[in-house]
């Protein structure tokens, strides 16, 4: 994908981000990909622009399927790709949304994660409903994108293995509290399930 110009918009919220007083931000993926997310990495390093550290995964839209490939060879000469184009994480899109079935088998999602992690990149997983959770931890991904439901047996793994969990859950009110916003009551479903998870994710010992 041809690299996009940077917006100021782009340049202030980087501004923002280090003024709010975060020093290091996961960039987990936009339509501003492959190399500009790199090249805006590389200025921050440099001094050109004023922000905090970035680390970057470079998805595209096929990002969103199967990495546009299928099978486990496929998958990791994807990842490879990635590596090479500068990508400081993986992010993979398990399913995309509530009634989706998982995107990956657990045999092409393992095959994703030991590439990565046998270069020293680590996987963020975007998934939602429970089977998809329990693929990525079985999998030992090194972070869960929302994780809406998640069952405690998973939970605990997360705990024991030290996946993090990254819930979300303003974005989801956000959805949810918006006027007239379609499928009102499956955001609602999803934003409870939310909340109840990262309850029971806080009670883990």
């Amino acid at each position: 994908m041809e690299a996009k110009p940077l917006q100021p918009t782009t340049a202030d919220n980087l501004r923002r981000a280090l003024n709010f007083g975060f020093t290091t931000v996961r960039h987990l993926g936009s339509l501003t990909v492959w190399p500009s997310d790199v090249d805006i990495r590389k200025e921050i390093e440099n001094g050109i622009l004023v922000g905090p550290r970035l680390k970057v995964s470079l998805n595209g839209v096929a990002s969103r399927r199967s990495l546009g490939v299928k099978g486990p060879k496929a998958l990791r000469a994807v990842i490879d790709r990635m590596i090479a184009g500068g990508a400081d994480w993986v992010k993979v899109f398990g399913d995309i949304g509530w009634d989706d079935p998982p995107v990956y088998s657990v045999e092409e999602l393992t095959a994703i994660v030991d590439e990565a992690h046998s270069k020293g990149i680590k996987v963020a997983m975007h998934s939602i409903g429970p089977e998809d959770n329990h693929r990525a931890i079985s999998c030992r991904v090194d972070s869960i994108e929302h994780g809406i439901e998640i069952r405690d047996e998973d939970l605990r793994r997360m705990h024991e293995t030290g996946i993090f969990l990254v819930p979300t859950l303003l974005v989801l009110k956000y959805v949810m509290d918006m006027p007239g916003w379609q499928d009102h009551a499956t955001w609602v479903k999803e934003y409870d399930l939310g909340i109840s998870t990262f309850q029971r994710a806080l009670n883990r010992e």
